[in-house]
């Protein structure tokens, strides 16, 4: 499989979860394209998790993988005071992955998170690794202007 049949079978996957009317262009162009309420805040968080280091995978299953992956960043977002609408996430696995249902379990995980907080894949980007997988989550959420929480209040 390349990357190009990875993005149509993940698409495919996407177009049977519910898009907002605010998703003005998903997966499969160059960035997505969200267009906010007026009166209303965009916060935006990003992780990373990189295997041996944040996770195991000899102790974790995909499922599990891509749950973590999408709640990282989700509770950065509610720590702000503000809900997460859409997510960016990029993967990097080894070619002895790549060949296994590793990256559709993975996004079940994902999708499974993602359904019960109503937050939205609208992209990201795929790449092989030499060794070890690497995940980075990009979540996008809203509040009313003003009302995002800072440490320091």
């Amino acid at each position: 499989m390349n990357e190009f049949d990875f993005i149509e079978r993940l698409r495919a996957k996407v177009k049977s979860h519910s898009h907002s009317a605010q998703v003005v262009r998903g997966i499969g162009d160059d960035a997505a394209v969200i267009r906010p309420k007026a009166g209303r805040d965009l916060v935006v968080s990003a992780d990373l998790l990189v295997e041996d280091i944040d996770f195991r995978l000899q102790a974790t299953t995909p499922e599990y993988l891509g749950h973590k992956a999408l709640a990282v960043s989700l509770s950065d977002i509610a720590a702000m005071g503000a809900e997460s609408r859409w997510v960016l996430l990029s993967l990097g696995v080894p070619e002895n992955v790549w060949s296994t249902p590793f990256t559709d379990k993975f996004y079940d995980g994902v999708f499974k998170l993602g359904d019960r907080y109503q937050v939205k894949l609208l992209g990201g980007d795929t790449s092989r690794t030499p060794a070890g997988i690497i995940i980075d989550s990009i979540v996008f959420g809203e509040c009313s202007t003003g009302r995002s929480c800072f440490r320091n209040r």
